[in-house]
């Protein structure tokens, strides 16, 4: 709701409590990804934007023959874990 203008915003609000629905807080960013996923997965989008794969085969060959940092490699062949 931080976009929405104020009187939308308590009109909203008020449907809320009228209707006994609970707002939960959304985190800032996935629960289920932590900060070096995060990281990995945007080099991994940067490196891969606009590029096309017809199989699996030919996006392993893609990945394996990458541009990615020493780190992002590590990171992803341990899950995104980058002390292993």
């Amino acid at each position: 709701m931080n976009n929405a203008s104020p009187n939308t915003a308590k009109i909203t609000k008020r449907k809320y409590v009228e209707l006994d629905i609970e707002l939960v807080p959304h985190p800032p960013y996935s629960p289920d990804l932590s900060l070096s996923h995060y990281h990995v997965i945007r080099s991994m989008q940067s490196f891969f934007s606009g590029r096309k794969f017809n199989n699996r085969d030919e996006f392993k060959s893609n990945h394996e023959n990458g541009q990615y940092g020493s780190q992002d490699k590590k990171a992803i062949e341990h899950n995104g874990e980058h002390n292993k």
